[in-house]
């Protein structure tokens, strides 16, 4: 089977199942098809272009229509007959149509109406000619829309009406051109007040009602058509016969428009006024001008519909009130059992909607819901409208969640959504629906900060868009909630081409929206918060200015007493202090601005009509500009009013945990300038307490990340100024909640219930469960779970003794660990820097005054460096000079003073235990390394055997874990080879040797170490050693792992799991302790995952280690643990004194030995 064929097969497969998957295996079946040269090149490249606008559709991607059109160029300049020619004419034009769609590129317009005239002019008379002429006349419409041009419009008239000359046999052809020829017929009128040719409009389109089969869902349509015309003829001639005519299409009009069709009350009232006017007109009432008897109930019903509608047009607060009260009266005079009982309880439901935003009534809202609710609970399963019923009761409880924070409330209305959108039979329009949920989804992940929720939005969205291209009112706003999902990707990733989509997409929005139209506010200031976005990434002060002036007609645009004209005044001020802030250090500061900036955040954070969900970011926002006016004007009142804002948007529980995290960040940071370090310490502590909810159960890993890494150094400055007031609890508390936020979420779900169970066992049981869900490959609704858990906790600590459960340790307990040793927290602020160690008698603070974050910053820099040079002898041994530098200025202003301080000199034996909890960007030193060794003077490794803990409540938690001395289950995983990586031949070594040291050993080498192997053996063994390749992963620290056989084993597989025997762990891999720079007091990295998973005792290297040593100091360690009976506990030691030895013969290479770190207890 060559490629045409192997295309052709493929086409038809995906002719049969449209899918993505089978439509992209075509299209790639069809570029292997379409090379130069290849036969029935122009056919393949038709069907090609076909294939790529379907992916287009399915995906959004601009480059598939991109590709599409390319394929149709390819085409036409092979050898093609007329008919050939003409057909891809015709997609070249259609293409760049829908192309200019998404654009709003005028030149492409130009474009897909030449090629269009062009496929009209090639072709001869017949079905395929009245196809090109419509499509002609299509794009020559938008062209006329788009420019105003009457002579276009003209000529589209006339391509409508030939269409139908060359459609003869072909009557769904005809009906469809004459249809649009009347339309067009009808807009030029409106355009141009030349009413000709209205007759031969009313004709063709009584025509095109006459082809449409009975049924068709275009009988609506062309007979509404129909009676606009005929209105508009009576308008001008007062002709009887007419009327008649209006009064025979009306009734038509209202036998097919089903009853629960959002227009069948205007329909309806549209009849009975044309019934009325032939009474008055003639005095009598003729038989075949009436209907079926009137529902009072549903003509009611209807009113309000309509009187809702009135007042989104008028803002007329009375039509509102009427439209209420006509709500409930057609619902009070509806049965129970009455088949539009649905329909009129959701009417009801969406009036009171509107009235409770317009008058912020709570009370009302909950009305609306549960009217919905009734609806929903109500209508039959499988009826047309259920999924109106759905999408209106989603678009009520999203309503909800904006006025009360409640996020359950948002998680109910997503899951709504995807019902009505799985239930939409077309009644409400699936853009529309498509869209609602795109929103919903869009809000779910600015709450919870989740991106696989974001990129759904997203994929949502472009499918609205896609859906209703042609056909959906509301284009230009899909267009602008998509726009405002990528604004809301590049904020979260900083993908370029996510900004410059997202400002394509508002402004082909703008164009599209009329002045007037209620969404022109939202794709302004959609606009505007992109085009600030830009300036921040590419410094063009133009795009600021041209944002700021977006958001200027945006706020005009609204109405001032509405929550919308709040958020635009506070997106302005924001904006406005951008340009001050710009201005200020390259001219004279643009003051006017910062003052107008002051002025719009006090007005938008006092509106009344501001909702609760978005208070703290608006309080928020007036502190940011009031800032300036206390930092370069030394402005108390200016600074007080700020802190005040600050203190209460922190406090705001109704608005996102991000926000208020901000606000309290920026309270503590702002009165650390004020020198008022107590109110510093406030807002910090405020900020750090919220760290757990902010990246709690709700959000996977990889999202907590993204969230935890926004707040890098808050725990360190929290800590640093509670020391600078004298809490030094406080302090020490700060560094446990504020850091190994998310291993402190691990290790709750796998602490000891023993207590819980004596309680409960009942709760127990369900905790356990609750929590292993969490760790699953696929956890249902995180938060749903989240809440769950959230109301078991409370349950728990409400039982007698139980109060403290799953709550931070006391001081007490985090002293208590100190019985084996100092525990030393070395912290790291820019406002100071001391070292928090726990002795068995208390906490003591050692000032580390020469020690500072800048300082800090400057060596790890230069540590790494070294580390990364790759050059001959004398580059290496200039490095390992500068690693030697660090190494002695670690000494210097870090372990030097607290060994001091400490009174830990050295020279006992054994020497004593020491656990180093380092802070920051200290995290990536090795502390347990440092001292003056190229001079002979002291060094730590000569004064204590150190230990790394991330936190102190990780270091009780090893402490916990099963020891029991006798030979270990032991599980060896060997990869010396892997494909792209250099072969590690100490893998081999290794393996060998600890298979004839331990009997029972099961090894896993070369290709039997496999993920799920590897896996199954964890479970089963007490103690691991792997000798592999390992990868950091700084960017996404979850993803940091142990190379295998086809596969990785990483952070999260490790974390998972729940190994109650497991003891001991040899990590002989590069750079498995080493943590993200981003995310360095998370401590996430393989070793930290070991110890999750239960080893109490975790060797781990902190950079790349030498493969020819790693063979060798693994024996050595082994040596030490597996003497007389075998200990895990002598792990520390066994490190410690393994590598003295190893510094011994290699004292002017630190970084050969230096990597090794003993985590645990």
């Amino acid at each position: 089977m060559d490629a045409g064929e192997r295309f052709d097969l493929a086409l038809d497969v995906a002719r049969f199942d449209p899918s993505p998957a089978a439509v992209e295996a075509a299209v790639e079946a069809g570029r292997l098809a379409t090379a130069p040269g290849s036969p029935d090149l122009v056919r393949h490249l038709s069907n090609l272009g076909g294939l790529l606008q379907t992916r287009f559709h399915q995906t959004g991607d601009l480059g598939h229509l991109r590709a599409a059109y390319a394929a149709v160029v390819t085409a036409l300049v092979e050898d093609v007959d007329a008919e050939q020619e003409a057909s891809l004419l015709n997609n070249g034009g259609m293409l760049r149509h829908t192309w200019f769609q998404h654009t709003r590129d005028r030149a492409v317009l130009h474009d897909a109406v030449a090629l269009s005239r062009a496929a009209v002019e090639t072709t001869t008379e017949g079905p395929s000619r009245s196809k090109y002429r419509r499509n002609l006349a299509v794009a020559l419409s938008t062209a006329f829309t788009e420019t105003g041009d009457l002579d276009v419009l003209r000529e589209a008239v006339r391509e409508a009406r030939d269409s139908v000359a060359d459609a003869e046999g072909d009557d769904e052809g005809r009906s469809e051109g004459l249809h649009f020829f009347a339309f067009l017929v009808r807009s030029r009128i409106q355009a141009s007040g030349d009413t000709g040719g209205l007759s031969d409009a009313i004709d063709a389109e009584r025509r095109a009602v006459d082809l449409t089969p009975p049924g068709s869902a275009l009988k609506l349509d062309r007979l509404a058509l129909l009676g606009y015309l005929l209105d508009d003829r009576y308008r001008l001639t007062g002709d009887r016969d007419d009327l008649a005519a209006i009064v025979d299409v009306r009734r038509a009009l209202v036998a097919v428009t089903p009853m629960g069709h959002p227009r069948y009350g205007s329909h309806r009232s549209s009849f009975e006024k044309a019934a009325r006017a032939w009474t008055a007109l003639t005095g009598e009432r003729e038989p075949d001008t009436t209907i079926s008897p009137v529902d009072q109930a549903g003509v009611r019903s209807h009113h309000c519909v309509e009187l809702v509608m009135k007042y989104r047009e008028t803002h007329d607060p009375a039509l509102l009130d009427r439209a209420v009260d006509e709500g409930r009266t057609a619902l009070a005079e509806t049965a129970p059992d009455h088949p539009h009982r649905p329909e009129r309880l959701d009417v009801l439901a969406s009036a009171l909607a509107e009235q409770a935003e317009r008058d912020n009534d709570h009370g009302l809202l909950a009305r609306a819901v549960a009217l919905h609710r009734e609806a929903v609970a109500t209508v039959p399963a499988g009826h047309p409208y259920e999924s109106r019923y759905l999408g209106n009761l989603g678009v009520a409880l999203s309503s909800q969640f904006y006025a009360t924070g409640d996020l359950a409330r948002l998680t109910e209305a997503v899951e709504v959504t995807r019902r009505a959108v799985a239930t939409d039979r077309g009644t409400t329009g699936p853009a529309t629906m498509l869209a609602n949920l795109a929103a919903l989804l869009h809000r779910r992940s600015t709450v919870t900060g989740e991106l696989a929720v974001l990129t759904e939005a997203i994929a949502v969205g472009r499918e609205a868009v896609r859906v209703g291209a042609d056909t959906d009112a509301a284009h230009a706003s899909h267009l602008t909630n998509l726009g405002a999902m990528l604004f809301a990707l590049w904020s979260r990733t900083g993908r370029a081409e996510a900004i410059d989509e997202c400002i394509s997409l508002h402004e082909a929005s703008v164009r599209a929206t009329p002045d007037r139209h209620p969404r022109r506010p939202l794709a302004l200031g959609n606009l505007g918060g992109a085009l600030v976005q830009a300036h921040r990434r590419y410094g063009d002060l133009a795009a600021l200015d041209r944002g700021i002036s977006a958001y200027r007609a945006a706020v005009l645009a609204t109405d001032p007493a509405g929550a919308e004209h709040a958020g635009y005044l506070a997106n302005l001020g924001a904006a406005l202090r951008q340009r001050y802030e710009d201005t200020t250090g390259t001219g004279p500061p643009d003051e006017e601005a910062l003052a107008e900036a002051i002025d719009l955040g006090r007005r938008a954070a006092g509106s009344a009509a501001a909702t609760a969900h978005q208070r703290a970011s608006r309080l928020t926002d007036l502190a940011r500009s009031l800032r300036p006016r206390f930092t370069r004007h030394g402005d108390r009142a200016a600074l007080a009013e700020a802190l005040a804002a600050l203190r209460e948007a922190a406090a705001t529980t109704s608005s996102p945990t991000d926000d208020r995290v901000v606000a309290a960040d920026l309270w503590g940071e702002l009165a650390a300038e004020a020198d008022d370090y107590t109110s510093a310490a406030e807002g910090f502590a405020t900020a750090v307490h919220l760290l757990p909810q902010l990246a709690g159960r709700r959000v996977g890993q990889t999202d907590a990340q993204y969230l935890l890494g926004r707040f890098t150094d808050l725990a360190a400055d929290a800590a640093a100024c509670s020391l600078a007031v004298g809490d030094v609890d406080g302090a020490l508390a700060l560094l446990e909640v504020g850091r190994g936020v998310l291993a402190a979420q691990a290790l709750d779900g796998r602490g000891d219930v023993s207590d819980l169970r004596d309680h409960s066992p009942e709760l127990a049981d369900r905790f356990t469960a609750l929590s292993a869900e969490f760790e699953s490959d696929t956890p249902h609704d995180r938060l749903l779970l989240a809440d769950e858990l959230a109301a078991l906790t409370a349950e728990i600590r409400a039982l007698p003794g139980m109060d403290r459960f799953l709550r931070p340790p006391l001081t007490a307990d985090l002293v208590a660990q100190a019985h084996e040793g100092p525990v030393v927290l070395v912290n790291v602020s820019r406002y100071r820097c001391d070292a928090v160690i726990l002795t068995p008698s208390g906490v003591l603070v050692q000032d580390l005054v020469d020690l500072t974050a800048s300082g800090l910053r400057r060596e790890v820099e230069a540590f790494r460096a070294a580390l990364a040079v790759r050059g001959g002898r004398e580059e290496r041994l200039a490095a390992e000079d500068v690693v030697h530098d660090v190494l002695e200025w670690l000494w210097d202003v870090v372990t030097g003073p607290v060994l001091d301080r400490l009174g830990l000199v050295g020279g006992t034996d054994p020497l004593p235990r020491l656990w180093w909890a380092p802070v920051g960007l200290l995290g990536l030193l090795p502390l347990h390394a440092a001292g003056h060794l190229r001079a002979g003077g002291p060094t730590v490794l000569d004064r204590v055997v150190s230990s790394v803990t991330p936190t102190v409540r990780a270091l009780g938690h090893a402490r916990s874990r099963a020891r029991r001395p006798g030979n270990p289950r032991m599980l060896v995983v060997a990869v010396p080879e892997v494909d792209g990586a250099r072969n590690l031949p100490g893998a081999r070594q290794e393996a060998a040797h600890l298979a004839e040291r331990v009997p029972g050993c099961v090894v896993l080498a070369g290709a039997e170490a496999t993920r799920e192997r590897v896996l199954a053996g964890l479970r089963d063994s007490t103690w691991a050693h792997f000798a592999c390749h390992g990868v950091s992963d700084p960017e996404n620290p979850s993803g940091s792992r142990l190379v295998l056989v086809g596969s990785s084993l990483d952070v999260v597989d490790v974390s998972r799991l729940r190994l109650e025997e497991a003891e001991f762990a040899y990590l002989s891999a590069c750079d498995t302790a080493r943590g993200s720079e981003r995310l360095t007091d998370e401590a996430i990295h393989p070793t930290s995952a070991f110890q999750i998973a239960g080893f109490g005792q975790v060797v781990g290297t902190l950079w790349e280690i030498h493969d020819a040593l790693a063979p060798r100091l693994a024996e050595m360690v082994y040596g030490e643990l597996l003497e007389g009976v075998p200990d895990a506990g002598r792990a520390a030691g066994a490190v410690h004194r393994t590598v003295r030895r190893v510094r011994g013969r290699y004292p002017g290479v630190p970084s050969l030995w230096a990597a090794y770190v003993h985590v645990g207890g």
